[in-house]
């Protein structure tokens, strides 16, 4: 009378209407998964064989899941850090040191690398004879050192390493560059000074030669060369005795020499 539509006038729910609604119901409840042949999978009550319907009924429910997981997780914004210091010089090569492996040297070090050589230099020295007045001459120094670290290398040859850009690298010093290079003093390398012996015209014959002392060397140039695969560094040192001529003067009975000494004039006898 209303315009209602009468109950005998609604259409019949279609067949299984119930049942699916049961099963999204029980599905909802969170331990039943519906399948797609319609039928239903107890996660309480699991059946003794797995069909391959039931695996990817798991695989979707995990899926589900984690898409769920993700769109309601908390996001957090990001704390504000602190502005960082830039470090010292001191500290970035340190730190370049250990991420590179290698230790960066200590003053203290590079000093004793440096004493090791000047060590070798006066080793070589001993066995050369110099001579006082116009038989002086410059005399050569060879030496080398092996497994020298390259900074050590780098602070003797007076050059850095972001500077080296082949596989040998050389350098030519004089004088105060030289003792700089070698933490040398001057006057701290010590030479023999010998009179030089031979024949003497006339009556006196030949005289031997003869040990005078020994007196500071002069550095004349340094020349280095290091190899940097191998860290070998190998160098020449041109050195000349000067100054005063130190120690005992033994006087030895017919020695020419002893006449010069004491003033008198050989051409003249």
């Amino acid at each position: 009378a209303f315009g209602f539509p009468s109950p005998l006038s609604r259409k019949p729910f279609p067949a299984g209407y119930y049942r699916d609604r049961t099963l999204r119901a029980m599905a909802r409840a969170g331990h039943i998964l519906a399948l797609p042949s319609g039928d239903m999978l107890d996660l309480d009550h699991l059946p003794g064989s797995a069909t391959l319907e039931m695996l990817q009924a798991c695989r979707d429910r995990i899926l589900l899941l984690e898409a769920q997981l993700r769109s309601t997780a908390p996001s957090t914004p990001a704390k504000s850090r602190a502005p960082q210091r830039a470090p010292s010089s001191g500290a970035k090569a340190v730190g370049e040191s250990k991420s590179s492996g290698v230790q960066a040297l200590t003053a203290a070090q590079i000093l004793k690398e440096k004493k090791s050589i000047v060590k070798d230099i006066k080793k070589k020295i001993t066995p050369l004879k110099f001579h006082p007045g116009w038989d002086s001459v410059v005399r050569e120094v060879k030496f080398a050192a092996d497994r020298l670290p390259a900074e050590a290398a780098g602070q003797i040859l007076g050059a850095s390493q972001d500077t080296w850009s082949s596989p040998t690298i050389s350098a030519t010093l004089a004088e105060n560059d030289a003792l700089g290079a070698l933490g040398l003093e001057p006057g701290e390398l010590k030479g023999t000074v010998w009179a030089k012996g031979g024949l003497i015209g006339g009556r006196f014959g030949a005289v031997k030669s003869r040990r005078l002392g020994t007196a500071s060397l002069v550095v004349r140039s340094l020349k280095l060369s290091y190899t940097v695969k191998s860290q070998r560094l190998t160098g020449t040192l041109l050195c000349i005795n000067g100054g005063e001529v130190s120690g005992n003067k033994r006087r030895h009975r017919g020695d020419i020499d002893d006449l010069s000494d004491v003033g008198y004039d050989l051409e003249e006898m």
